[in-house]
């Protein structure tokens, strides 16, 4: 029976983008840096993320000529209620011109972020995240999950802001975005499946032959397996049943306790396998404690799945390192001749104090999946 520090933080780092094949290609690395691999920590005091930054959504727009990254993220006055270990609150944005080196952009609500969470009963009125953003329609589509001061039932007690659930914002330059008031509880997408059940969180979107897909995490109560769900919209308001996502090729260690989040896109490294998913893997044996990794798995049809290597392609950093707690929500760009792997990474609890969370980046200058190398530049200020 896992413990309320296990449970908390076994729910406390979840995620997913569109391959850009007609984004630039990498520049030199640059300078070594005290954090290989990290690209964007913490910001300056006094914005929405002087204190946490979470998942990271890099996109190339064509139409700026820049890199896009959206994150959540938290400040330091940030409401002591919301979940201590996910570090949601607000989204922010960065762009870049490479990819590579970031530069935070003001957005125009409050401490520079460009979505806030909403105010009671909405589902994201205690806090709000994001895991996917998606170019259709003529605009972009960010896919959001949140939770309010209700109190959701678990192993370890009633806890605040766990009972999350699935959202949608739109915008179409990136910067001003508008909330789509879904059909679930508050505003929600959906509503959680079932009162066994923690949340329905850690949402990515598809756009395949003009319908929305909507891929979803669920946890039970006492959190013995993580299962991840699709389901599709015309609309994006009204949810077909989900199915399940499932492994056909027997288990593994590596990814015995399931998905946490996962990264959906048409297959760019060729192969078998029209679609392909990177996926934060978690660790089936109790004492490595949902340990995360990046794994891959490729697809026909979107729920039968077969994994593409019998270990992770990445995995975490060196004891003392920023991402040698977990490294998960995986963002995979093939980008002219590289392979890109976006990531978020933490360290362990007894180095939080003293090491960042934020967005890295690990790149296979040849393309391939098994070599993958931390960025060695310097990260944004």
């Amino acid at each position: 029976m896992p413990t309320r520090r296990e449970l908390l933080a076994a729910l406390g780092s979840g995620a997913a983008l569109a391959c850009s094949p007609s984004a630039p290609a990498a520049v030199a690395a640059g300078s070594s840096s005290p954090h290989p691999g990290l690209l964007l920590g913490p910001g300056p005091a006094g914005r929405c993320d002087d204190s946490k930054v979470g998942i990271g959504v890099p996109r190339w727009d064509a139409r700026s000529r820049r890199w896009l990254l959206w994150y959540y993220c938290r400040d330091a006055a940030y409401d002591p209620m919301a979940p201590r270990t996910l570090g949601t609150g607000r989204v922010a944005l960065a762009s870049s011109r490479d990819g590579l080196a970031w530069q935070r952009v003001d957005g125009p609500l409050g401490k520079a972020a460009v979505l806030e969470h909403g105010v009671e009963p909405d589902y994201d009125a205690l806090h709000l995240g994001i895991t996917d953003v998606t170019w259709a329609r003529g605009r972009w589509w960010m896919w959001c999950f949140g939770g309010n001061r209700d109190r959701r039932p678990t192993i370890a007690g009633a806890l605040p802001g766990m009972g999350m659930r699935p959202g949608l914002a739109t915008s179409r330059d990136g910067l001003h975005w508008a909330k789509l008031r879904g059909r679930g509880p508050g505003g929600a997408l959906i509503d959680i499946r079932n009162d066994q059940e923690v949340f329905a969180s850690w949402v990515n979107g598809l756009y395949v032959d003009g319908r929305f897909g909507m891929m979803f995490t669920t946890v039970d109560n006492g959190v013995s397996q993580f299962r991840s769900w699709l389901a599709w919209s015309d609309d994006a308001l009204a949810w077909s049943e989900p199915q399940e996502l499932r492994f056909v090729d027997g288990a593994r260690d590596w990814d015995g306790k399931g998905i946490m989040t996962r990264h959906v896109q048409r297959n760019p490294l060729g192969g078998e396998g029209r679609w392909l998913m990177a996926y934060t893997a978690l660790h089936g044996e109790r004492s490595r404690n949902m340990e995360r990794s990046v794994a891959l798995a490729v697809s026909d049809d979107l729920v039968a799945w077969r994994r593409l290597h019998d270990v992770p392609v990445f995995t975490v950093g060196p004891a003392g390192s920023w991402d040698a707690g977990g490294v998960s929500a995986p963002q995979l760009l093939k980008v002219g001749r590289e392979l890109r792997l976006y990531y978020f990474g933490f360290p362990p609890p007894r180095d939080e104090e003293r090491l960042p969370k934020g967005v890295g980046l690990a790149i296979s200058r040849d393309g391939s999946p098994g070599s993958f190398e931390r960025w060695q530049g310097t990260p944004a200020a």
